[in-house]
C-alpha cells in the first residue's frame, strides 16, 4: 500500500534529485495503512538519515512530528527537511 504522503515525498525527491528518489523507493518500506502511520514511519526513516550527517540537523529533525496533519507535515518537510536531504545527497544506503 502506498500512502499519499509517501507518494508526495517521493515526488518531491524526484523533482530535486531523481537518484535520491530511486534510493528512497528502494529503501523505504511503505506498509502503513494510513497517512498518519506513514508519517510516523517517514519520521523514523528521515531522523535516522539526518542523524548520520556531520552537521547540525536539529531544526530539520524537530519538524518531523508524528501528530501533524498530512498537508502540514508535507509543507514542513518540503520547506525545512528536503533542502538538507538534497544538499547532502540523502538517503544513504544502509
Amino acid at each position: 500500500m502506498s500512502s499519499s504522503v509517501v507518494s508526495a515525498v517521493t515526488a518531491m525527491l524526484a523533482d530535486k534529485n531523481p537518484h535520491a528518489a530511486t534510493r528512497f523507493a528502494q529503501q523505504f518500506r511503505d506498509t502503513a495503512p494510513t497517512d498518519r502511520e506513514a508519517i510516523s514511519s517517514l519520521n523514523r526513516y528521515w531522523r535516522d538519515q539526518l542523524m548520520g550527517l556531520h552537521t547540525s540537523t536539529i531544526s530539520a529533525r524537530t519538524c518531523l512530528v508524528d501528530n501533524m496533519e498530512p498537508q502540514d507535515w508535507l509543507r514542513h518537510f518540503n520547506r525545512l527537511v528536503l533542502p538538507i536531504i538534497v544538499n547532502h545527497d540523502l538517503p544513504t544506503l544502509h
